[in-house]
């Protein structure tokens, strides 16, 4: 019987957070959804408006994964609006300058894209300083560029100094994942090659 109740504190505890993951990260989708239709070239409001939903449902996951986790790194499980929101802001840099690094060659308005994301993602000074300062790594060094990423994240998201090797290889893998599922969706529904092709 205490067995089945700790089950069934459990379910609920999950169900409430479930419930916080839905306000807090899938619902904060309107508020970027708004902004991106503000964005005047149509392949680049595509774009972001794909990586929006992208995020939606990664971030989804990423929470809920989070939840059950037993690292000091859940405490980025402990969702607000603030949070839900930097996931998105984290995943349109990461996602934005792969993007634009791997496929420079048929993208003739790289400038165009920072302009735009800076604006659909509301990003503050400090913000625009780490998107350049990650964009400039990654073209020196990609690998040195992951690992610092999600040193980043940590550092920012969990409010924690130290970083936890097995925190860094979660929050690694999960980005590394995430756009390689959004390139996917994205390329599978937009030819890309064709619409930023000069």
């Amino acid at each position: 019987m205490k067995a089945n109740n700790i089950f069934c504190y459990y379910i609920t505890y999950l169900f409430r957070k479930e419930n916080l993951i839905q306000k807090h990260v899938v619902d904060q989708s309107d508020y970027f959804f708004s902004r991106a239709e503000n964005i005047e070239n149509k392949d680049i409001k595509k774009f972001y408006i794909q990586l929006i939903c992208s995020t939606m449902a990664d971030g989804y996951e990423f929470f809920m994964d989070l939840l059950k986790s037993k690292s000091y790194f859940n405490r980025f499980g402990l969702v607000d609006d603030d949070k839900g929101k930097k996931m998105y802001k984290l995943n349109a840099i990461y996602h934005t300058i792969r993007f634009l690094e791997k496929h420079e060659e048929v993208i003739d308005n790289t400038n165009q894209f920072k302009i735009d994301l800076f604006k659909t993602f509301n990003f503050n000074r400090q913000e625009k300083k780490d998107f350049n300062k990650f964009y400039n790594l990654y073209k020196e060094n990609p690998t040195r560029f992951e690992i610092e990423f999600s040193r980043h994240v940590i550092r920012t998201t969990a409010g924690s100094k130290s970083v936890n090797p097995v925190s860094l290889a979660f929050v690694t893998n999960f980005f590394y994942s995430s756009y390689k599922n959004f390139v996917n969706s994205y390329t599978s529904c937009i030819g890309f090659k064709e619409v930023f092709a000069s």
